[in-house]
């Protein structure tokens, strides 16, 4: 969905849940958004922006935390 300004993001939702002999319970929801907007128009050969536009924080802290 659009923001005012006509800016679509990319959003990263994520849930971490337990379980145990009464079901699944939630423990944890993060939502984090992309830093830059969708570009409007992106040709098929272009590699501007197409990082930058869907990757979230989320995806960032877990790419620096992952073990080498």
């Amino acid at each position: 969905m659009p923001n005012c300004h006509n800016q679509t993001f990319v959003n990263d939702l994520r849930m971490m849940i337990s379980a145990d002999d009464t079901g699944f319970h939630p423990v944890n929801i993060s939502s984090r958004r992309a830093s830059e907007p969708l570009p409007i128009y992106l040709p098929n050969n272009s590699n501007s922006q197409g990082f930058e536009a869907e990757k979230s924080d989320i995806s960032e802290e877990s790419r620096q935390t992952a073990p080498q």
